[in-house]
């Protein structure tokens, strides 16, 4: 039985890198050529209720308290940085600046989203953008040397 839920995830996965490449392609066709709209246009549709829904308190002042899981703002999803990861994956291929398909561009980001999915089943619960973040951060934030 865990292994037809885990199917069943599995397809949910899929269906959501297909629903990424959609907004995608829809932002691309009311603004050509534009990586960031395109980008944004497939994340927030790759995470849309979360986000609309922290946004939505940001609005009114209401904050979730800093160890709740709903704040999308504070505490960034795995589902969200996938997201943005497969946005601007596929904003390079509408653009041109990677030479795929956009058919073989899904079942890439197809992959990905099941890959993720293998990883936290297998691995437990355990976010994999989190070295990639903490590189960044690093670089972003260092102090700059001085060149004597």
């Amino acid at each position: 039985e865990a292994v037809v839920s885990t199917q069943s995830t599995g397809i949910c996965e899929a269906r959501h890198a297909r629903l990424v490449m959609i907004a995608c392609q829809e932002g691309h066709h009311y603004y050509p050529n534009h990586l960031t709209i395109i980008s944004l246009c497939g994340l927030v549709d790759g995470c849309s209720g979360r986000l609309m829904m922290s946004l939505d308190r940001l609005v009114r002042g209401e904050f979730a308290a800093e160890g709740d899981g709903d704040n999308e703002l504070k505490q960034v999803s795995e589902v969200t940085k996938a997201s943005l990861v497969l946005a601007i994956f596929y904003g390079l291929i509408i653009t041109g600046a990677l030479p795929l398909s956009p058919a073989l561009g899904v079942l890439c980001g197809a992959l990905f989203m099941v890959a993720l999915l293998l990883n936290n089943i297998l691995l437990g619960r355990r976010d994999p953008f989190i070295p990639i973040q903490n590189a960044f951060w690093k670089v972003a934030c260092s102090k700059h040397q001085k060149i004597e």
